[in-house]
């Protein structure tokens, strides 16, 4: 299910109040969908990160790494 215009509105009014913004990509649906958001309506008052460890997947990284090339 998606979210409403009501609710991404809302998530956008949210993070503005918020000032500098970093969120840590875990390379997941989650982490990737909020990071790519908040990019696309706050800009460069976002930063993005991702560690890695033997924890996190290689398919992980390269989700993460797909979206920072974009």
């Amino acid at each position: 299910m998606g979210a409403t215009q009501s609710q991404l509105d809302r998530l956008e009014a949210v993070l503005a109040q918020m000032g500098d913004i970093a969120v840590a990509v875990s390379g997941g649906v989650d982490s990737l969908t909020l990071a790519t958001f908040a990019h696309r309506r706050l800009g460069e008052r976002v930063e993005m990160f991702h560690a890695t460890s033997p924890a996190v997947p290689p398919e992980a990284t390269s989700r993460t790494q797909r979206l920072a090339q974009t």
